[in-house]
C-alpha cells in the first residue's frame, strides 16, 4: 500500500504499472519509481478532482476544462467508451465535453455531476444503480432520471448510488439488501433515485461504503 501526491492529486492503494501510466497520461510531473517505491517530482498534475469508490476498479479524473478522464477495468462499460475494453491509460469519457464538477466510481459504474445540477452515469445496472428506471447496463453516459438540476455531489457504493441535492436532501438508488439506501426497508431495489428517509434538509456531504451510506449534516452530525 502507498499514498502518492502529484500536484493536487493524491492516490492511495496498491500501485501498479497501470496506475503509473494513468497518471503519466495526464502529463504529471511525477514519475513513479517502482524499484525505489517513491515519486520523482516533475510536471504539475493538471487534474482538479479524482473519483474512486469502494471496491472500484477504475480511477476517474476531472480536468480543468470540465472533461473526465478514466482508466481501469471496463467489463460493464463503466469507462463510458461505448465498449467493454479495459484501459491502462486515461481516456476521455464520451459525451462529457465540459462542465463536470464531481465524479465517483462504484464496483462497476461511474457517476458524474454536471454544473447544471444533472448527473450522468454509465456502467453496471444490475440493481438499478444507474437510476434510469431499468436494469440495463450502459457503456455510454446517460442522465439519471428525476435529477433535472440541484445535484451538487455524488457517491457510489458497490451497487448503489447516492446524490446530494442543493436543498440538503439525499437521493439514493440501486441495491438495498442491507438498507443502504435509507428507505426504511431492506428488501426493495430502487431503479430511480428516492429521497433518503429522515433527511428533509441540511445534508452537506455524502459518502458510500460497499453496503452503506453516510450523510454529514450541517450541525456536524452523521446520519
Amino acid at each position: 500500500m502507498a499514498s502518492i501526491l502529484a500536484g493536487d492529486i493524491t492516490i492511495s492503494g496498491n500501485l501498479s504499472v497501470a496506475s503509473t501510466l494513468s497518471v503519466a497520461g495526464l502529463q504529471t510531473t511525477a514519475g513513479f519509481d517502482i524499484v525505489k517505491n517513491n515519486w520523482v517530482q516533475g510536471y504539475p498534475a493538471p487534474a482538479v478532482a479524482v473519483g474512486a469508490g469502494p471496491q472500484a476498479y477504475t480511477t476517474a479524473l476531472i480536468m480543468p476544462d470540465g472533461t473526465v478522464r478514466i482508466c481501469g477495468i471496463n467489463n460493464h462499460g463503466q469507462l463510458g467508451q461505448n465498449d467493454k475494453v479495459d484501459r491502462s491509460t486515461v481516456v476521455p469519457i464520451l459525451g462529457i465535453s465540459s462542465q463536470a464538477i464531481a465524479v465517483a466510481c462504484g464496483e462497476g459504474h461511474t457517476a458524474i455531476v454536471m454544473n447544471d445540477g444533472t448527473v450522468r452515469i454509465c456502467g453496471r445496472n444490475q440493481y438499478g444503480q444507474l437510476g434510469i428506471n431499468d436494469l440495463t447496463t450502459r457503456s455510454t453516459v446517460v442522465s439519471v432520471l428525476g435529477i433535472c438540476s440541484q445535484a451538487i455531489a455524488v457517491a457510489c457504493g458497490k451497487f448503489h448510488t447516492a446524490i446530494l441535492m442543493n436543498d440538503g436532501t439525499v437521493r439514493t438508488c440501486g441495491l438495498n439488501d442491507r438498507g443502504q439506501l435509507g428507505q426504511n426497508n431492506a428488501s426493495t431495489t430502487y431503479s430511480t433515485p428516492a429521497p433518503v428517509v429522515g433527511i428533509s434538509s441540511q445534508a452537506v456531504a455524502v459518502a458510500c461504503g460497499g453496503y452503506y451510506t453516510a450523510i454529514l449534516m450541517n450541525n456536524v452530525t452523521l446520519s
